[in-house]
């Protein structure tokens, strides 16, 4: 179930609920005083920082560059 940002236009108090978009088009159309507000979705990756790509995978590219010598693969560029 989505997350959804609204804002009380008369407090300008922000919050989050949670429920349905049915919900929140019924909530929006039963409280003329609150607001949808579009935010940035908050994007969890279980990657920190950049990876090294590993020796096994510019081989691939090396032979790849070998099969297709006009091509413009760098290996080293990884």
């Amino acid at each position: 179930m989505p997350t959804y940002t609204f804002k009380n236009i008369k407090s300008g108090r922000t919050y989050d609920e949670r429920m349905t978009i049915a919900e929140r088009e019924k909530y929006l159309a039963d409280n003329k005083n609150v607001e949808h507000v579009v935010v940035m979705p908050a994007i969890v990756s279980g990657v920190a920082g950049a990876r090294k790509t590993d020796d096994n995978f510019k081989d691939v590219l090396r032979n790849i560059q070998h099969n297709h010598p006009k091509g413009n693969i760098d290996p080293d560029a990884f």
